[in-house]
């Protein structure tokens, strides 16, 4: 696989002439997956040539090309608050839409066969601690994105007797982060969780994996599970934000043209009738949709 360099200073700061430079390698999936990170916006913003206009068309046409990085610092005054994620995990158990997913969940269930799932992949949740405690303003809902993974493992294990593994993926995550949610398992769940390096959470997908991407992701994620699990038919399920409909090359130029880091195309849009999945479940406060494969 052909691979992309990537210069960085020793000090992480801006490129200078007079530093030693270190050379990171990365592959067009790994490019892929960083759409909208530092290096991508750096490029668009810089005076590069139009060629270097966004990292995405760079990546469609398979061109190597080098980024300078700017490495950033997250102040340590967005810590974690015991306190603040008991009161969001409280808000969270009351909340309409886990209700309303839940038991979407277990009506699909009683509709039609589903694929067992043993595995639950999350991708690109975001760091717990953008979580706004506020009730009236709560624009990431990250926390609640990561408690679905562990509600809906909960209910596998009652439906099925087992619980699935968790993987977690998301390049932002922080040591706090890991800490929690290994903490949140060990203290309520018995179901065993990892943390994947970006990207290779998306590698251990397979046909009985249940994909959470429903966390606005800043990469072409549906593309790249509509993909990666076409030899397998797709996944056992994915949330992810939800698939309009494009019968046509003209729909999907228009939709590619829409302000998105995850664009669908027509692929994507096919996934239901290809692999045979059904949405079961909308949740418009999150623009996304679960789908369930039928076994």
């Amino acid at each position: 696989m052909a691979r992309l360099g990537l210069f960085r200073t020793n000090n992480g700061n801006r490129c200078d002439a007079k530093k030693k430079l270190t050379v990171r390698f990365l592959t067009y999936l790994e490019i892929a997956t960083n759409l909208d990170s530092w290096q991508a916006r750096s490029v668009v913003t810089s005076k590069a040539p139009k060629t270097l206009e966004t990292c995405y068309k760079l990546v469609q046409a398979r061109m190597p090309i080098y980024v300078l990085d700017w490495s950033y610092d997250i102040e340590a005054e967005n810590p974690l608050r015991e306190d603040d994620l008991i009161e969001a995990k409280a808000i969270w158990i009351k909340s309409p839409i886990r209700k309303q997913i839940l038991d979407s969940f277990i009506e699909a269930r009683s509709q039609f066969k589903p694929v067992k799932v043993t595995k639950i992949v999350c991708l690109g949740q975001g760091m717990l601690y953008k979580v706004d405690m506020t009730e009236e303003d709560r624009p990431g809902w990250n926390l609640d994105h990561h408690l679905i993974a562990f509600d809906i493992a909960e209910k596998l294990e009652e439906l099925d007797g087992q619980y699935p593994e968790i993987v977690f993926q998301d390049p932002s995550y922080m040591q706090q982060d890991h800490d929690w949610l290994s903490n949140n398992v060990e203290e309520t769940r018995k179901v065993h969780v990892r943390f994947a390096e970006n990207p290779r959470g998306i590698f251990e997908v397979d046909k009985n994996t249940l994909v959470l991407a429903h966390c606005s992701p800043s990469f072409p994620v549906r593309q790249i599970i509509v993909d990666w699990t076409k030899d397998f038919g797709g996944p056992a399920g994915f949330f992810c934000r939800t698939i309009p409909e494009i019968p046509y090359i003209e729909a999907e130029i228009a939709h590619c043209r829409e302000p998105s880091r995850d664009h669908a195309n027509r692929h994507v849009a096919s996934m239901a009738k290809d692999y045979n999945m059904r949405a079961v479940c909308e949740v418009p406060a999150w623009s996304s949709t679960l789908y369930i494969k039928q076994a």
